[in-house]
């Protein structure tokens, strides 16, 4: 399915992926982030992924003269399968260096966490993309291919272009 929003936006066009899966639907929410991320690195470096606890966007900003390769990347992105230990590894530090600078930002995130845990138990888990740090030894190279490999593809995903581009441009 695709979307296109006009915008004046010279020459600039925001294309994006929205996949319908999101922390909560990973054993531990870290593993949707890390796969998320591996995506986005496979697809290429100016892809950003953006985790949500019920979707998940890969999202790169484009030249309207450039907007057939950026939609090639995002494609790229949305059917990596099976990333390597070493790629995995490398999401894991990024997602320790995420929790450190999200708690640096808002120090009283950890009351924010332990309070939404009280009033819904363990489910509240899914709401925090990062995860916790108790459940990072499950967010392993495994459970990140199984989660690609369930919800990431074509049939999960809506792309979305805003921008200053003819709408016949985009659908090719």
């Amino acid at each position: 399915h695709s979307v296109t929003i006009v915008r004046a936006t010279p020459g600039l066009i925001r294309i994006s992926l929205w996949l319908d899966a999101g922390s909560r639907d990973a054993p531990v929410p870290q593993v949707a982030t890390l796969a998320a991320w591996i995506a986005a690195q496979s697809g290429g470096p100016e892809i950003v992924a953006t985790v949500y606890p019920d979707a998940t966007e890969l999202a790169r900003e484009c030249t309207s003269d450039a907007l057939g390769a950026c939609a090639a990347e995002l494609g790229k992105a949305l059917s990596q399968r099976n990333p390597s230990e070493t790629e995995v590894q490398r999401a894991r530090i990024k997602l320790r260096d995420g929790r450190r600078r999200a708690l640096a930002q808002d120090p009283l995130r950890r009351a924010d966490v332990a309070a939404l845990g009280a009033l819904l138990g363990p489910a509240a888990d899914g709401f925090f993309p990062l995860g916790q740090a108790r459940d990072d030894a499950r967010a392993d190279a495994v459970s990140v291919q199984a989660f690609l490999r369930a919800h990431y593809g074509p049939q999960r995903a809506l792309f979305i272009a805003a921008g200053d581009a003819a709408p016949e441009r985009l659908r090719d």
